[in-house]
């Protein structure tokens, strides 16, 4: 189920002052002391909203830790995103993750350990496992 954010804080039709009473601060952007439209604009405080709204939601909705905010490969993918878009960009289907890419990573993996396993031939190889099979 697909819920849309607010495009902004205090834009929808059900304010926080319905739920909290009328004694809070107004959370309209346009209404609120030191926040200048100029700056906002620059920094496109409304779309970096929208875009953090959406990935906590990703995070939330999968069940992923949010260990996995520290994961390189997931901030770089994020940055890439940003510095290189591509128009018309639609993300890997769970189909083609399972299946097509995941093929393709098994692949670059076993191709990055084929120099390892070819000095097994001359320098051996040693396979330890904690504990005992059996007792005897």
């Amino acid at each position: 189920m697909q819920v849309p954010l607010p495009t902004s804080v205090g834009s929808s039709s059900t304010s926080i002052s319905t739920y909290y009473g009328s004694d809070l601060p107004s959370l309209d952007p346009k209404k609120r002391k030191g926040k200048s439209g100029a700056i906002e604009k620059a920094f496109n405080i409304g779309a970096r909203e929208q875009l953090d709204g959406e990935i906590v939601r990703m995070f939330c909705m999968g069940g992923l830790s949010f260990h996995f905010a520290r994961n390189l490969h997931y901030v770089h993918a994020i940055k890439s995103a940003y510095s290189n878009p591509i128009p018309g960009y639609i993300p890997p289907s769970y189909y083609s993750l399972l299946t097509t890419l995941l093929q393709k990573e098994k692949a670059d993996v076993e191709w990055l350990l084929n120099p390892i396993k070819d000095a097994w031939t001359t320098k051996g190889v040693s396979i330890c496992i904690k504990g005992w099979l059996d007792s005897q």
